[in-house]
């Protein structure tokens, strides 16, 4: 250090070597920081995808189990039916209110079970008609879903383009 107007200044070498330290620690803190925030901001980008990825399966299934089919008489129907709020005798309650204004040929007990939807409609042995009228098992909601289409008894799934829906008026 110098004495100048009896201020003591750091010489040229001091004052650069200070500066040079301040740069190097500087430089640490900065990659200490990049490192610290690259792999939150991974972490927090990998949670985001995998939460994505997870919804898009739950979407994608769905959809799968809006088509799938479970036949009375089966372990699969009668889980199915423990998973819902309303019970087939309820359901044929509210199917039966429905037909009684439409008059289109219902079953007494349903046959399957569409996704979450109980199926009434006319009765076959061979196979099924899948027109008739669809009672949510979860909330009682009831449709009559038009459809020229068949499926054969215990098949897995519907066929493509299994029903029109009955426009509302």
């Amino acid at each position: 250090m110098s004495r100048s107007n009896g201020v003591m200044k750091p010489t040229a070498q001091e004052a650069g070597s200070s500066v040079s330290f301040v740069r190097k620690r500087r430089r640490r803190e900065s990659i200490r920081v990049t490192r610290i925030n690259v792999p939150r901001l991974s972490l927090f980008l990998a949670t985001i995808s995998l939460w994505g990825m997870i919804e898009y399966m739950n979407i994608a299934a769905g959809k799968i189990n809006e088509v799938e089919v479970v036949w009375r008489g089966t372990k699969a129907y009668d889980k199915r039916v423990t998973s819902f709020d309303i019970k087939p005798e309820k359901a044929f309650e509210i199917a039966w209110r429905e037909y009684q204004k439409s008059k289109h040929d219902i079953s007494r007990k349903p046959e399957f079970i569409v996704g979450r939807w109980y199926w009434f409609g006319r009765e076959t042995k061979t196979d099924a008609p899948l027109a008739g009228y669809y009672v949510n098992g979860d909330d009682g909601r009831v449709e009559y879903r038009q459809s020229e289409k068949t499926m054969e008894a215990g098949a897995k799934h519907l066929p493509r383009d299994a029903w029109r829906m009955k426009p509302k008026s």
